[in-house]
């Protein structure tokens, strides 16, 4: 007997068995491709966000958390020769930090975490 025969006669014997692997193999299936979708859609949202803004190129860590990153050595410098480029018309340095914010003026005195972006 040969092994598609074999394959063939089990899938026949085992049929509640093998409708669950061929739907859990479909299934998995539509899930690439919708995740495959999804970030083609999101690469395309990120991508029209930044053109209704005016940006063209924005230039970020890869360590990090995607809210925090690490600093770039030497960013000043980076950002110096990225503005000599004859095609940019601007470049703008933004930090980012935690920080706490404690109101003087409250009843109560609560700290409040706050994204502070300066630029």
């Amino acid at each position: 007997m040969t092994s598609l025969g074999l394959a063939w006669r089990t899938a026949r014997r085992y049929r509640a068995r093998t409708l669950l692997a061929v739907a859990g193999v479909a299934i998995i299936g539509a899930l690439l491709f919708d995740m495959l979708l999804l970030s083609r859609g999101l690469l395309a949202s990120f991508a029209d966000l930044l053109d209704s803004e005016g940006f063209d190129v924005r230039v970020i860590a890869s360590e990090g958390l995607p809210a925090m990153r690490v600093p770039i050595p030497g960013s000043a410098d980076l950002a110096d020769r990225i503005r000599g480029m004859p095609s940019v018309r601007d470049v703008a340095l933004i930090r980012m930090e935690r920080a706490r914010v404690r109101r003087q003026f409250a009843f109560r005195r609560r700290a409040a975490r706050r994204s502070l972006v300066r630029r």
